[in-house]
Order: structure tokens, then sequence, then C-alpha cells
């Protein structure tokens, strides 16, 4: 499953992902992957 995060691109800080959209020319909307679960270590 993948997540769509807002990021300002001056300071590097997530914001909400409307206030990214309305603000194209210094934001970024990056597309984030959920991580796989760690399986345990067999033996």
């Amino acid at each position: 499953m993948q997540r769509k995060r807002g990021r300002d691109s001056t300071n590097g800080r997530f914001i909400p992902l409307e206030e990214a959209r309305r603000r194209p020319r210094e934001t970024i909307v990056e597309t984030v992957k959920k991580p796989c679960p760690e399986k345990p270590e067999r033996k």
C-alpha cells in the first residue's frame, strides 16, 4: 500500500496534502511505501 505525503521544499517538513497541492512551486507530493513487516529470524 502506498500513501501520498506533502513536503515543504524549503525546510523539508511534512505538511498537509491539500496545502502541498495548493502551493506546487514550494512543495513536493511524495509517494511513500508502507514498510513490510519484519520476519522473525530462523535458527
